[in-house]
């Protein structure tokens, strides 16, 4: 309860859990040796809609006074990209289509520039299917499903969620180019936590003025703007990200836990959000300022360890009220494995298999060949026709980030490719 002119306001905040968030977040190891280093958490209840804790920033004084949480705009980098995801899977693309991932090109036909991405270790990975891009954060891949879907689509689907900030059409809205609350974030990632429900989230119970008349009271309410059928497909990817994706360091044992990295240019921002189906915590990293963090400096090293060790904490703290619970699955949503690298049904051949969630009727019903030795279909990186993909790319009709197809030539210069890389920046994990 706090006190302000005669008011009585009752918070959601958990004093327990809002001690657990600020002591760990303050004693990640990444703030030892960075002292300028700041960010936020926020811890969410999905069932209830309370705001059970908020970090806005390493020390709250009366220099220091902004809530990151709620007020900082930063880049998320790759936390945007299960909204392209959900946006495809909602809308007939499956989680085992394949995709090239190769080096390409994109004009700008606004800067007159070339804009070439990459993905975050610098490698390329050839024809992959979308849950293995997504586990893993590929970032070419990414851009070519919101092409495919539309960038308008993709906005669309991102202002439904929570996102309230501005957001452009440019193909670079993949890699989360353009800035955003975390507690934005956290409202959008609540939906999939909670089956497509759209939560009312808030950190005020209750307020009774100086009369002890109740003046403004909480009321939980959910509205379904996601069908639940494509966000469990899309946890169901979310969880490998955490079980053997980008987001290991997020691990609990005995528990379910979907995630997704966040890591912008040149490791300026950090971020986590890890979730179940009744808690959420998401952190971030970054300076106050435009300033790398640091080389390696990852949303899955730095961010995802915090939104772990709070988790964990909770967990131990309110083993009943947080107890191991798994995604929920509808009933027109079918479980097949499938082989991981062909995306077709798993054979005894299969070296590697995932079982994934496809809409009912979607499922794939061939049997996979890729590693018959008689059949020897299995095309790779190293397949003699695809090794040009992993050369320096070619002069080529390319499309634009902002959707427009162009023939116009690759400025190689390097004043032009420092302009863009200002303009759109290259993302990681």
């Amino acid at each position: 309860m706090v006190n302000s002119g005669g008011l009585k306001i009752y918070t959601n905040l958990n004093l327990d859990i809002q001690r657990i968030a600020e002591e760990e977040f303050a004693k990640a190891d990444i703030f030892k040796d960075h002292p300028e280093l700041n960010g936020a958490a926020i811890v969410l209840e999905i069932k209830t809609g309370k705001i059970l804790a908020v970090v806005g920033g390493r020390k709250f004084s009366s220099s220091d006074q902004f809530n990151r949480a709620f007020d900082a705009l930063r880049q998320p980098g790759s936390l945007m990209k299960p909204i392209v995801y959900l946006t495809a899977f909602d809308n007939g693309i499956s989680p085992n289509k394949m995709f090239s991932d190769v080096p390409r090109e994109y004009f700008d036909p606004w800067t007159q520039t070339i804009w070439q991405p990459q993905n975050y270790e610098g490698r390329y990975h050839g024809p992959v299917i979308l849950r293995t891009a997504l586990v893993n954060s590929y970032n070419i891949v990414a851009i070519e499903l919101l092409k495919e879907i539309g960038v308008k689509n993709v906005i669309e689907y991102a202002r439904k969620l929570g996102i309230t900030s501005q957001l452009r059409e440019t193909l670079s809205l993949a890699l989360g180019s353009y800035e955003v609350t975390p507690i934005d974030m956290a409202k959008v990632y609540s939906v999939f936590a909670n089956s497509g429900q759209k939560v009312n989230f808030s950190d005020i119970r209750k307020i009774i003025d100086n009369n002890d008349i109740e003046i403004e009271k909480y009321t939980y309410n959910t509205e379904n703007i996601v069908p639940a059928s494509s966000v469990a497909i899309l946890d169901n990817i979310l969880t490998g990200v955490v079980r053997n994706g980008s987001g290991t360091r997020a691990r609990i044992n005995g528990r379910t836990i979907a995630g997704k990295t966040g890591t912008t240019d040149d490791f300026t921002n950090a971020w986590f959000c890890g979730f179940t189906p009744n808690i959420l915590v998401i952190s971030y990293v970054g300076y106050d300022y435009p300033k790398p963090i640091g080389e390696h400096c990852s949303g899955g090293r730095v961010a995802a360890p915090i939104v772990k060790n709070i988790m964990e904490r909770i967990f131990k703290k309110f083993p009943e009220r947080f107890a191991q619970e798994e995604f929920p699955v509808p009933d027109d949503v079918v479980e097949v494995e499938i082989c991981r690298e062909s995306g077709l049904l798993k054979t005894d051949d299969c070296p590697y298999t995932v079982k994934q969630l496809f809409h009912k009727g979607d499922e794939p019903t061939m049997l996979c060949n890729f590693h018959d030795p008689d059949v020897n279909s299995l095309i790779t990186k190293d397949t003699e026709e695809l090794k040009l993909f992993f050369q320096e790319p070619e002069k080529q009709t390319i499309m634009s980030p902002y959707g427009i197809d162009s023939n116009t030539k690759k400025d190689d210069s390097s004043d032009s490719l420092k302009k863009l890389k200002n303009e759109l920046k290259f993302f990681g994990e």
